[in-house]
């Protein structure tokens, strides 16, 4: 019998709160400068999916930083000293932040600088530039080929089936059905001028679903050029499981 995907499902938070070293070499840019570059960053996971980069005070340019008077508290790590990063001409206000007073029971992390990701105009892992976010090491992405039929629809009326569907696993979120465009009903997808960007997967382009008098916005979404190792979701559609005006079925063999 077909299965019904659970829209409620809302992945671990295992990681929150680990600090380790990353190995990796990362730099920051921001006015044409280079703001910080390590052999030996840490890694913060104060979020899971985009945990953030710790730099050694050494590896940062001290002089750009400048403490603002506000300071915040994190419940793991105590007081957090904000900075205003200047280089030049550009200001970006609070976009660095020092752990200056660590709790007990958790790691000293005060000799280390972060940065606020979108304040910065590039980011570097080795000689890679990596575009929304920071990678999770943790989170992996699995790419499989299934028979399984999956269809697509929305108000009784079906936008998709395929027996060909690739299917993405990503730790901690719904499987994503990427179904080949020769399977799904073209008439009902209206391109439109959204773009979201995954450092795991690229950047997306996305269709609104228009079916009769109803419009899903945003509902349809494709990746043009997909990262290194993804290559095979080119000329494939995924649609959004969590959706309450799409409905997503899978044969369950």
């Amino acid at each position: 019998m077909p299965i019904e995907m659970d829209k409620r499902y809302n992945g671990h938070k295992r990681l929150l709160g680990l600090v380790e070293p990353t190995y990796k070499r990362v730099r920051v840019m921001f006015n044409g400068e280079t703001i910080a570059d390590t052999p030996a960053a840490y890694m913060l996971y104060d979020h899971i999916y985009s945990p953030r980069y710790l730099f050694p005070k050494e590896h940062v340019n001290m002089g750009a930083l400048k403490a603002r008077a506000n300071t915040t508290h994190n419940r793991m790590y105590g007081v957090i000293i904000h900075y205003d990063v200047t280089i030049g001409d550009r200001n970006a206000d609070g976009a660095a932040l020092t752990y200056d007073e660590p709790r007990e029971g958790y790691d000293d992390i005060s000799g280390l600088v972060g940065f606020d990701w979108n304040a910065m105009d590039q980011w570097f892992v080795e000689d890679e530039e990596v575009f929304g976010h920071s990678r999770n090491p943790y989170l992996r992405t699995d790419i499989r080929d299934s028979s399984r039929r999956v269809q697509v629809e929305i108000n009784g009326v079906t936008v998709a089936d395929t027996a060909n569907a690739t299917i993405l696993f990503e730790t901690g979120l719904l499987p994503r059905y990427y179904i080949p465009i020769d399977d799904v009903n073209a008439d009902y997808l209206r391109p439109v001028a959204t773009h979201t960007v995954c450092p795991y997967k690229g950047t997306a382009s996305y269709y609104d679903i228009a079916v009769g008098e109803q419009t899903v916005a945003d509902g349809a979404w494709y990746y043009p050029t997909p990262v290194r190792g993804l290559e095979t979701l080119m000329g494939k559609i995924a649609f959004y499981n969590e959706h309450n005006d799409i409905t997503i079925t899978v044969a369950d063999r």
